[in-house]
């Protein structure tokens, strides 16, 4: 794919299996626009491309992640 510069297909942890989709890394914006224009077949199946965003930054815990402990970091 003209333009990529990493690529990774997510894998199950247990098993090693695809999951059925992965990321693309461009260079620039206008590679990732024009990969996302082309249709694009892997082992004779269509795949579709969205375009990522950096996306919603959820808020960290301020301290140690504590089991029932009060606060926004609870497990």
């Amino acid at each position: 794919m003209a333009g990529a510069v990493a690529q990774v297909v997510m894998r199950d942890r247990m098993t090693m299996k695809p999951r059925g989709f992965g990321f693309v890394t461009f260079k620039d914006t206008e590679a990732a626009t024009v990969a996302c224009k082309t249709a694009h077949n892997i082992d004779g199946r269509t795949v579709s491309c969205t375009v990522a965003g950096e996306g919603a930054q959820l808020p960290r815990a301020s301290g140690p992640l504590v089991p029932g402990a009060s606060g926004t970091g609870c497990l």
